[in-house]
Protein backbone atom coordinates (compact mmCIF):
# COMPACT_ATOMS: atom_id res chain seq x y z
CA UNK A 1 0.00 0.00 0.00
CA UNK A 2 0.81 3.49 -0.78
CA UNK A 3 0.23 6.67 1.17
CA UNK A 4 0.30 9.93 -0.70
CA UNK A 5 -1.00 13.29 0.86
CA UNK A 6 -3.35 15.29 -0.99
CA UNK A 7 -1.93 18.41 0.40
CA UNK A 8 1.39 18.02 -1.06
CA UNK A 9 2.16 20.10 -3.77
CA UNK A 10 4.06 17.36 -5.71
CA UNK A 11 1.50 15.62 -8.31
CA UNK A 12 0.28 12.88 -7.69
CA UNK A 13 2.06 10.38 -9.98
CA UNK A 14 5.56 11.83 -8.52
CA UNK A 15 4.58 10.91 -4.82
CA UNK A 16 3.86 7.46 -6.37
CA UNK A 17 6.85 7.09 -7.89
CA UNK A 18 9.04 8.01 -4.47
CA UNK A 19 6.56 5.67 -2.14
CA UNK A 20 8.02 2.86 -4.61
CA UNK A 21 11.15 4.12 -4.90
CA UNK A 22 11.34 4.17 -0.99
CA UNK A 23 9.83 0.71 -0.51
CA UNK A 24 12.49 -0.42 -3.18
CA UNK A 25 14.99 0.50 -1.08
CA UNK A 26 13.93 -0.14 2.26
CA UNK A 27 13.38 -3.88 1.01
CA UNK A 28 9.27 -3.35 1.15
CA UNK A 29 9.39 -4.51 -2.94
CA UNK A 30 11.48 -7.37 -3.86
CA UNK A 31 12.47 -8.63 -7.30
CA UNK A 32 9.38 -10.39 -8.65
CA UNK A 33 6.67 -8.22 -6.45
CA UNK A 34 3.84 -7.86 -8.25
CA UNK A 35 3.15 -3.87 -8.04
CA UNK A 36 -0.87 -3.28 -8.26
CA UNK A 37 -2.37 -2.40 -11.52
CA UNK A 38 -4.00 0.93 -12.31
CA UNK A 39 -7.61 -0.18 -11.22
CA UNK A 40 -6.54 -1.30 -7.95
CA UNK A 41 -4.05 1.72 -7.07
CA UNK A 42 -6.84 3.74 -8.28
CA UNK A 43 -9.66 2.41 -5.43
CA UNK A 44 -6.22 2.49 -2.53
CA UNK A 45 -5.85 5.87 -3.45
CA UNK A 46 -9.19 7.43 -3.08
CA UNK A 47 -11.24 8.89 -0.95
CA UNK A 48 -13.89 10.17 -3.33
CA UNK A 49 -16.32 8.29 -5.62
CA UNK A 50 -14.67 6.10 -8.89
CA UNK A 51 -15.51 6.35 -12.55
CA UNK A 52 -14.61 4.66 -15.23
CA UNK A 53 -14.85 6.61 -18.43
CA UNK A 54 -15.02 3.97 -21.20
CA UNK A 55 -14.28 5.28 -24.88
CA UNK A 56 -15.45 2.47 -27.22
CA UNK A 57 -17.87 3.77 -29.71
CA UNK A 58 -20.83 0.97 -29.72
CA UNK A 59 -21.11 0.92 -33.68
CA UNK A 60 -21.62 -2.81 -33.98
CA UNK A 61 -22.57 -5.96 -32.69
CA UNK A 62 -19.22 -6.90 -31.59
CA UNK A 63 -18.48 -3.93 -30.21
CA UNK A 64 -21.63 -4.09 -28.09
CA UNK A 65 -20.44 -7.75 -26.61
CA UNK A 66 -17.01 -5.95 -25.86
CA UNK A 67 -19.29 -3.30 -23.84
CA UNK A 68 -21.13 -5.60 -22.18
CA UNK A 69 -18.33 -7.81 -21.53
CA UNK A 70 -16.08 -5.40 -19.93
CA UNK A 71 -19.05 -3.78 -17.94
CA UNK A 72 -19.46 -7.04 -16.34
CA UNK A 73 -15.58 -7.51 -15.88
CA UNK A 74 -15.89 -4.20 -13.72
CA UNK A 75 -19.29 -4.84 -12.04
CA UNK A 76 -17.96 -5.37 -8.22
CA UNK A 77 -14.83 -3.19 -8.58
CA UNK A 78 -16.53 -0.38 -6.88
CA UNK A 79 -16.79 1.93 -9.84
CA UNK A 80 -19.24 3.84 -12.01
CA UNK A 81 -19.19 2.97 -15.69
CA UNK A 82 -19.80 5.91 -17.83
CA UNK A 83 -19.85 5.34 -21.60
CA UNK A 84 -18.18 8.24 -23.37
CA UNK A 85 -16.54 7.58 -27.07
CA UNK A 86 -15.81 11.65 -25.94
CA UNK A 87 -17.67 14.89 -25.35
CA UNK A 88 -16.40 14.47 -21.70
CA UNK A 89 -18.05 17.97 -20.63
CA UNK A 90 -21.33 15.60 -20.11
CA UNK A 91 -19.79 13.76 -17.72
CA UNK A 92 -21.59 14.21 -14.47
CA UNK A 93 -18.85 13.57 -11.80
CA UNK A 94 -19.03 13.57 -8.07
CA UNK A 95 -16.56 16.58 -6.03
CA UNK A 96 -13.47 14.65 -5.07
CA UNK A 97 -13.89 11.99 -7.45
CA UNK A 98 -11.61 9.39 -9.11
CA UNK A 99 -11.66 8.68 -12.72
CA UNK A 100 -10.09 6.08 -14.52
CA UNK A 101 -9.64 7.05 -18.47
CA UNK A 102 -9.82 3.76 -20.98
CA UNK A 103 -8.52 4.01 -23.40
CA UNK A 104 -6.79 7.12 -24.22
CA UNK A 105 -5.80 5.77 -28.09
CA UNK A 106 -9.58 4.70 -28.43
CA UNK A 107 -10.50 8.19 -27.38
CA UNK A 108 -7.76 9.43 -30.30
CA UNK A 109 -9.21 7.36 -32.85
CA UNK A 110 -12.96 8.20 -32.10
CA UNK A 111 -12.03 11.75 -32.58
CA UNK A 112 -10.03 11.36 -35.79
CA UNK A 113 -12.56 9.38 -37.12
CA UNK A 114 -15.52 10.18 -36.04
CA UNK A 115 -15.41 13.82 -35.45
CA UNK A 116 -12.61 14.60 -38.00
CA UNK A 117 -10.28 15.88 -35.50
CA UNK A 118 -6.98 15.12 -34.21
CA UNK A 119 -4.27 15.07 -30.80
CA UNK A 120 -5.07 18.53 -29.62
CA UNK A 121 -9.00 17.45 -29.14
CA UNK A 122 -7.82 14.56 -27.46
CA UNK A 123 -5.71 16.28 -24.99
CA UNK A 124 -8.80 19.30 -24.58
CA UNK A 125 -11.24 16.24 -24.05
CA UNK A 126 -8.38 14.54 -21.67
CA UNK A 127 -8.71 18.40 -19.90
CA UNK A 128 -11.91 18.61 -19.11
CA UNK A 129 -12.44 15.57 -17.71
CA UNK A 130 -9.51 16.69 -15.05
CA UNK A 131 -10.91 19.42 -13.91
CA UNK A 132 -14.00 17.46 -13.19
CA UNK A 133 -12.36 14.70 -10.65
CA UNK A 134 -9.50 14.91 -8.21
CA UNK A 135 -7.58 12.15 -9.81
CA UNK A 136 -7.41 11.38 -13.11
CA UNK A 137 -5.98 7.94 -14.06
CA UNK A 138 -5.32 7.19 -18.04
CA UNK A 139 -4.94 3.75 -19.57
Amino acid sequence: MFALDYRDARPIYTQLCDAIKEQILTGVLQAGDRLPSVRELAVQLSRGKHYYVATMINSNPENQKRIEKHIAQRAGLNFETLELPFGFESAELEEGSVVLLEDVANLLANLIFVRQQGLQQALAEIQKLKNKCKTLFLV
